[in-house]
This record gives C-alpha cells, structure tokens and sequence, in this order.
C-alpha cells in the first residue's frame, strides 16, 4: 500500500511542478499557438517536448492535454528519429517513453489521442502483443524508435506535443 501512496504522492508532485513551471507559457499558448513555448521543440509544424519524470499514461496524457496539446502521435519515420533524439536515447541507452498511441476501445486497434490517422507503424518484433491490459503505446521498446504496448499504469517518461497554427 505504501509503494502505491508514493507512487500517486509522486504523480501528484510532478502535475504541481508542470502546473507551476507551465502555467503561464500554457496560459498565454492557448491564446496564441504560432510559435513553440518555452522548453519546447518545433519540427514538422508542431511543437514537443520531453518529460523524463516517469508516470502513468493517464497523467502524461492529462499534463499534455494542460499544455493544449496530447501525447505524441507518430506519422513517419522523420517525426520518429526526431523523438529518438528528443528522448536522448542512443544505440546504447534507449529511453522507452509514452506515446499517444492507445487500443483501449478496442483491442488491437490503435489510435492517437489527437485524433489523427493511425497509418504509420513501427512495431518491435512480435508486438503488438495483444495483451489485454496492455493498452498504451510506448517508443524506443526493442531498437530505437520501435513501439511497444504497455500496461497503462507502468510509469515512464514521455513526449508531448501540440500543432502550431
């Protein structure tokens, strides 16, 4: 019970320390989202960022959604390489991390948090796997940049990102 109290202790901290450090980049990027906020990285016309507290899918898709934006969603291997890096994974340290990616409706049929088309796929081998409590899509599982589903509740780091107008 004690392991669970601190996890949700620690989940709480970090949502505080987001709310805090964010709260008036994330103010002034809903009225404005022509640029990147700061501690954010623009590619591809969106902006991301990388929080390498681990936590829950859930809490990471919630302090994304603070910042108006999700998980990442991936559409190519250009967006993928550039998350790699963004991570600050390496041939020899990989930073599997949250994605946006999810099968919760449905088993085995993913989609991203954004709403965007699910049509680019970077499976590990043999994943998905098709386990049920795994619903929730991890990057840099396997190689660099592969995806693996996950139990949603493990905690990891992840990436949000949000469009620019």
């Amino acid at each position: 019970m004690a392991m669970v109290s601190a996890v949700a202790y620690r989940q709480t901290l970090t949502i505080l320390l987001v709310i805090s450090v964010g709260n008036k980049a994330a103010a002034s990027n809903n009225q404005c989202k022509d640029s990147c906020m700061t501690h954010w990285e623009e590619k591809y016309n969106s902006c991301y960022r990388f929080f390498p507290e681990p936590t829950t899918w859930r809490t990471a898709e919630d302090t994304c959604i603070f910042f108006g934006g999700n998980l990442a969603s991936l559409h190519n291997e250009e967006t993928t390489h550039f998350l790699i890096r963004l991570t600050g994974s390496t041939s020899n340290k990989l930073v599997r991390s949250w994605i946006g990616g999810k099968d919760m409706e449905k088993e085995g049929t993913f989609v991203w948090t954004d709403g965007t088309h699910f049509s680019y796929e970077n499976w590990a081998p043999s994943k998905p796997d098709g386990k049920e409590n795994e619903n929730c899509l991890t990057i840099n599982s396997g190689e660099a940049g592969q995806w693996n589903d996950a139990d949603c509740a493990k905690l990891f780091p992840y990436i949000c990102s949000y469009k620019l107008l």
